[in-house]
């Protein structure tokens, strides 16, 4: 092995990204098992509007791709969230586990700007197919494990590759 290859393999190992797609039913699942941690700074900071959100479950409804959530698997093997919080946020308030801010949770969505009969859905009076397909909709996570280089977390983030 030359001294690139081995410098290259040396950079590599010091980083530990997996890629997979997961349900949103599946990522509510971890949350209420407290294996997915949304951090204490990012709890209470939720800024969509109620418009940015009916979009967004609107967009997913409608099979619109959507961004890649990243977390950190810390060393509990426990997963916070560090990308992607609006949008989890959005799912876990409009299914009601957002407790710990009762002003943002269990919202009731809007009118649509292509469904117009969203208006007025929350989780009392969700359609079950609604429900169903919102929690089958897949989302795609990059998991960084906890032992991966400090100084390669912030690049990962810097990047729009």
């Amino acid at each position: 092995m030359d001294a690139l290859e081995y410098e290259i393999r040396e950079k590599q190992a010091r980083l530990h990204v997996n890629s997979f797609d997961m349900t949103f039913g599946r990522l509510i699942d971890l949350y209420d098992a407290k294996h997915f941690i949304i951090p204490k700074e990012y709890q209470d900071c939720m800024s969509w509007s109620i418009v940015e959100q009916t979009c967004f479950i609107e967009h997913l409804l409608l099979g619109f791709p959507t961004r890649p959530i990243f977390v950190v698997e810390n060393s509990q093997h426990q997963w916070e969230l560090i990308e992607g919080v609006q949008r989890v946020l959005t799912i876990f308030s409009l299914f009601g586990r957002l407790t710990h801010m009762p002003d943002q949770n269990a919202i009731t969505l809007i009118k649509g700007q292509f469904i117009e009969g969203l208006e007025g859905v929350n989780i009392e009076n969700m359609p079950n197919f609604i429900e169903q397909q919102l929690k089958e909709k897949s989302c795609h996570i990059d998991t960084i494990r906890w032992d991966s280089d400090i100084e390669f977390l912030g690049e990962v983030f810097k990047q729009s590759y």
